[in-house]
């Protein structure tokens, strides 16, 4: 059992010394280059979201009633029967 144990911690040295053999100096400097660029494309995600969901209304109520009206009329064409565009103030 003893000489089991050993054996897996000294393939655990031989794996993490060549891990670290593996990351060169222009390696070190590509990842950092990848984790700034997600880092930075999050935020700009982040930024464009919070300026969209500011912008104001993008669907207002007389853009409503004129949608309305226009679906009544293709109603009123195919034969089926209207309802009625008086809408209410949504606040």
């Amino acid at each position: 059992m003893e000489a089991g144990y050993s054996e897996i911690m000294a393939f655990k040295a031989e794996v993490f010394k060549g891990l670290n053999n593996r990351l060169d100096p222009a390696r070190k400097i590509g990842i950092a280059l990848l984790v700034v660029f997600v880092i930075l494309s999050t935020l700009y995600q982040l930024l464009d979201s919070y300026r969209f969901r500011n912008s104001g209304a993008r669907f207002t109520l007389n853009d409503g009633q004129a949608l309305c009206a226009r679906v009544l009329r293709l109603e009123a064409i195919q034969g089926y029967a209207g309802g009625g565009c008086k809408f209410g103030s949504s606040k």
